[in-house]
């Protein structure tokens, strides 16, 4: 429905009515008398022209001035048509570009099949567009906990679309919260301002927020390479796990194909029942094969090509060395019994020796020493061996490491840096202890796990749980609380935490780093000794030096498939190399079902978001204002038709007959 926001401008058309009443109105002739009129026909003839108030004769000058002048007022008037858009005079865009925005179920620019982020760019572009010329917008791409401000309340619409224009999809999941807690301090301080979310709803925004929720995408067929991983059977031989999982909520069919170091090994037909999964298991992998990558065939009935596919790297484990000192732990030493290399990546080679029995150590002198792990259970030595350590419970100080200063009973735990490889695939969630000590740690270590003494006063001092750091280029890692005295063993999350601490102080136990990681997750890498420097080279062949040191953590890696880490010795020899895969796994982000609607909760409410911005108008004065100047040029062409003609005839002879 049309709508006029300026409608006083209507006004102006009583300006019509003179218009025409000048040529309606001539000037008056005299009278003369003549003896005949036969020479005078063109005299009278004018003469009549200039009578007033005769009938209005065709006058093309006078249609084009009423045009144009009909053009201007409905160009002041300022015409408009509902639309989606912005109502307020300030907007923050937040834009969802994590990993499910890459599907490929929307309607691109050219009418093609294009993806969910490319929809969402073309409708934050048509809000920029259509919002008045004096508001102010602010653009946020967000994905994986990470808020990039493109741009900060601009009144240039230019710089506004070329910020959107240049967001990509990234690998990353689909968590906003940090963008959405920044684009409310920004319009905390803007009276007249909104948020206005563009995804497709699989998130979960944080308590209370005012976001507004634009939906995209529309369907939910998406089939992943869900899980992919390989065991040692018998006879030497390997044999390979694939998982298959379909997302969507019709039924489907692909055809599995497996590939040992770049040849085809295997092909299998799998029947995907609905929001189901099916396993598969191929055997004989030989035993000498480096890399393995499954992949499901390209199918219309999948939106989502990042999940089809994916790499493994086949490198035996070797067992870490462990001595565990203890005057017995039952619990202990069953999980690190467990620690076969088969299922967990994680081998061990576990020598038990009582406190009274421990010799000291020679000091470190080769790499292999990255493979050595001291485990002290509820005792300290006097002088620690070298190698990496792990200590639990310990009964005293350690000069350097750290100090004992009292112990609480039932400290409540929660996880403080859940990016850290020691709580992988790990919940700690209602996990009880009697008793702990209470630690306190130098630089060197970073707190994992804390506890609370007052379970209902979580505002109270933390108590660290577990810590773990380097310092004088070996590792060492804390657990605070003695097994006993907590229910911890006995949860599922006991024997995979030994894993990720064997696996964190025993680099060597399975690799300098794991065979396959996710997109986005943290990558710490600790050169062997005797190690000057490695080169990282990505999948597409870029390189990234990598200096020795203490550690260092590598940027995000964003692109899916198989790296490479080359050593260089000092003598510039060529070394050796890892290889490892980045996969897509993310049963979030694979399941693609678009959400309409977001709820909203906040800490005494719970609204609904509709996917339906607030009430805004496409104006078009634009346009109308530049039909009305081309009927003014139009107008004084024909005024000046004669100039015109003059002017046209001089161009075409200076074109066409000089040239």
């Amino acid at each position: 429905m049309m709508t006029f926001l300026s409608p006083l401008a209507f006004a102006l058309l009583a300006l019509i009515p003179p218009i025409i009443a000048l040529y309606l109105l001539k000037l008056r002739r005299q009278d003369y008398e003549v003896s005949s009129v036969y020479l005078w026909q063109r005299f009278v003839r004018d003469v009549e022209a200039n009578a007033p108030w005769q009938r209005l004769r065709r006058n093309l000058l006078l249609l084009l001035q009423v045009l144009f002048l009909l053009l201007l007022i409905l160009a002041l008037v300022r015409p408009a048509t509902p639309t989606e858009g912005v109502a307020g005079q300030s907007v923050v865009l937040v834009i969802d570009r994590s990993a499910s925005m890459a599907a490929t179920d929307e309607v691109g620019p050219l009418g093609q099949p294009g993806s969910r982020l490319e929809a969402a760019k073309q409708a934050a572009a048509e809000m920029v567009t259509n919002l008045p010329e004096t508001a102010r917008v602010t653009v946020i791409a967000a994905a994986g906990g990470q808020a990039d401000l493109l741009t900060s309340a601009t009144q240039d619409p230019r710089q506004a679309l070329s910020a959107i224009d240049s967001i990509q999809p990234t690998l990353l999941n689909s968590d906003l919260d940090p963008a959405l807690t920044l684009a409310e301090a920004i319009v905390a301080r803007e009276p007249n301002a909104e948020i206005i979310m563009l995804s497709d709803g699989a998130i979960t925004p944080p308590p209370g927020s005012s976001a507004r929720l634009v939906s995209f995408g529309k369907l939910d067929a998406n089939q992943a390479i869900s899980t992919l991983s390989i065991s040692p059977v018998a006879d030497g031989q390997l044999a390979l796990f694939v998982q298959a999982s379909n997302y969507g909520s019709a039924a489907a069919q692909r055809r599995l194909i497996v590939e040992v170091d770049g040849a085809p090994f295997a092909a299998v037909d799998l029947d995907l029942p609905p929001a189901g999964h099916v396993e598969q298991v191929i055997e004989a992998i030989p035993p000498e094969a480096e890399t393995v990558e499954a992949y499901l065939q390209p199918s219309d009935e999948d939106v989502l090509p990042w999940d089809d596919r994916a790499r493994l790297v086949v490198r035996p484990v070797e067992p870490a060395r462990v001595t565990v000192v203890t005057n017995g732990n039952f619990f202990l030493q069953t999980a690190l019994s467990l620690l076969d290399g088969r299922r967990v990546g994680v081998a061990v080679e576990t020598t038990t020796v009582a406190p009274a029995n421990l010799l000291p150590d020679q000091a470190a002198t080769s790499p292999d020493d990255l493979k050595s792990v001291h485990i002290f259970d509820r005792t300290v030595p006097e002088t620690l061996p070298p190698g990496n350590l792990l200590l639990i419970a310990p009964p005293q100080s350690v000069a350097g490491l750290f100090d004992i200063t009292g112990q609480i009973d039932n400290p409540a735990l929660e996880v403080v840096q859940p990016d850290h490889p020691l709580v992988d695939n790990i919940s700690l969630a209602d996990t009880q202890i009697l008793a702990t000590q209470v630690i306190s740690a130098g630089s060197w270590a970073r707190t994992v796990v804390v506890g609370y003494p007052d379970p209902a006063q979580p505002d109270s001092r933390p108590i660290p749980l577990l810590l773990a750091g380097e310092i004088d280029g070996r590792r060492i890692a804390i657990l605070a609380f003695d097994l006993h005295q907590s229910d911890l063993p006995l949860r599922p999350a006991f024997p995979i935490l030994m894993a990720n601490l064997i696996r964190y102080l025993a680099p060597g136990a399975g690799g300098v780093i794991p065979a396959q990681i996710a997109p986005g997750q943290p990558l710490a890498i600790t050169l062997p000794a005797g190690v000057a420097r490695a080169r990282l080279i990505y999948p597409n062949g870029a390189v990234q030096a990598i200096e020795a040191g203490a550690g260092q953590t590598l940027p995000v890696l964003s692109q899916l498939g198989l790296y490479t880490l080359e050593f260089e010795p000092p003598d510039n020899q060529p070394g050796d190399q890892v290889r490892f895969a980045v996969n897509f796994f993310d049963p979030v982000e694979s399941a693609i079902m678009p959400q309409p609607d977001l709820a909203l909760t906040g800490r005494n409410r719970e609204q609904t978001a509709q996917a339906a911005l607030p009430p805004a108008y496409r104006e078009w004065w634009r346009l109308l204002a530049a039909g009305a100047l081309l009927l003014l040029v139009a107008e004084w062409l024909v005024y000046r038709r004669s100039v015109a003609i003059r002017w046209w005839s001089g161009l075409k002879y200076r074109i066409f007959v000089r040239s």
